[in-house]
């Protein structure tokens, strides 16, 4: 999948949701209400599944760029990577297996067949929160929703038009930007994101990640009772490790690479004040491989000269009848202009095995403590002066050892500092 093909797709949709016809009508609001726990929205306290929501307003605030970084600090989740960033990055959901776990980026869902899923590339860009949905929901969700259901969402542009261009640089070569574009009337919404991720990695040689996202949402109005929205996210990626099945220094050229498109088409009408329909098409393509070339003549093909490819097509189309006795909730919200975040995360013994030698041994991995601390200060804008925040992050303040996956190191102690502008916004 070339990134081309993935932009004319998007413009394509994009193009076809403005054309229609639009009437002036408000835009869902969904503070406070949990769409996951039982595939439409209501309000968090009538969810019967224990649901816990991240805002993506406070994540951007405390200068999280990755998912798999936010859910380390949900209680009852487990993250575990491959040592370096980019590496494999698998999640465990109340002591279930990784691919237990089923995960929607807007409703589509983005697992391999057979449950698994990377989470190593799915950054926080454009997000606007990110629910978890603790214990089983396969009656709503399939198989692959045995211990839980991660569901991220594309923000929802509002108000007047607003542009925001970020970058943030720190430890271990790394470099992130990322530019965005949001409003909308009481008729139309959007927002767009383009953001570019690279570092150099925590080893030697060999090490290095790339990646780049692209995100978009469009909603609108067809009638007063009627509604669409149109959502893409594209990314690509690359991963460069020297490490084999044990994490030994051994390889110079090998790589993992690969692209992902995920589109969701959501249409729904109101027939009363209690009846609604709604008609949902979703798309997942990806393809990804691995790519080891001999590093030299004397380099045999035993386990190196080898590539490997992988592709997924997945389309579904649904539809859906909703009945809502009673009245609808209305909840307010706030924005914090200024934010200070401490977590400390305490991660015991756990039991894996050293695979550098066969058959694999039982080792435990030992116990260690993890301090981030991380710090936003926003000066707001208005109409006549753009607005500026800083923001500073560090990662593993003590400096602990320790690893995730036997004989892959984790990075050490980090500092990103990054700042943005924002002009525009506002009411509409």
């Amino acid at each position: 999948m070339s990134c081309p093909r993935a932009a004319c797709l998007a413009a394509a949709i994009a193009t076809a949701c403005l054309a229609a016809p639009l009437r002036a009508q408000e835009p869902a609001i969904l503070q406070g209400l949990v769409v996951t726990a039982n595939r439409q929205a209501e309000p968090e306290w009538a969810a019967a599944a224990h649901t816990t929501i991240l805002d993506g307003a406070e994540l951007e605030r405390a200068g999280i760029e990755y998912v798999a970084d936010a859910l380390r600090q949900v209680a009852g989740l487990a993250v575990a990577r491959n040592g370096s960033f980019g590496a494999f990055t698998s999640l465990f959901l109340r002591g279930g297996e990784s691919d237990y776990v089923q995960v929607l980026v807007d409703g589509v869902r983005v697992n391999q067949p057979g449950g698994a899923f990377d989470f190593a590339s799915l950054t926080t860009d454009n997000v606007e929160r990110i629910e978890i949905v603790r214990g089983p929901a396969s009656a709503l969700y399939d198989s692959d929703a045995v211990s839980g259901v991660i569901q991220i969402f594309t923000r929802r542009g509002s108000g007047r038009p607003r542009g925001s261009l970020s970058f943030q640089g720190g430890s271990f070569g790394t470099r992130r930007w990322q530019g965005g574009l949001s409003g909308g009337s009481r008729s139309l919404s959007y927002a767009f994101s383009l953001g570019r991720n690279e570092t150099d990695g925590i080893l030697d040689f060999n090490n290095d990640y790339r990646q780049t996202t692209v995100t978009g949402r469009v909603q609108g109005l067809l009638d007063e009772d009627t509604d669409a929205s149109v959502s893409v996210r594209y990314e690509d990626r690359r991963f460069h490790y020297p490490t084999d099945g044990s994490g030994n220094l051994v390889d110079e050229n090998a790589n993992s690479f690969g692209d992902a498109l995920s589109v969701n088409i959501d249409g729904g009408r109101r027939w009363t004040d209690v009846f609604e329909t709604r008609f949902g098409v979703n798309v997942h393509e990806s393809d990804s491989g691995t790519d080891d070339a001999p590093d030299s003549p004397a380099d045999t093909l035993g386990f190196h000269g080898f590539k490997s490819l992988a592709d997924l097509r997945r389309t579904t189309l649904g539809g859906r009848a909703i009945w809502r006795p009673g009245e609808g909730t209305s909840i307010a919200s706030f924005e914090a202009g200024i934010g200070l975040d401490a977590t400390v995360r305490r991660t015991g013994e756990r039991s894996d095995r050293d695979f550098s030698a066969y058959p694999a041994n039982p080792v435990t991995l030992p116990a260690y403590t993890l301090l981030n601390l991380a710090a936003s200060f926003e000066v707001g804008a208005d109409r006549s002066r753009p607005g500026f925040t800083l923001t500073l992050r560090l990662e593993n303040l003590l400096d602990e050892s320790y690893q995730e996956i036997w004989g892959f190191a984790a990075p050490g102690r980090a500092i990103y500092v990054g700042g943005s502008v924002a002009a525009g916004g506002g009411e509409g």
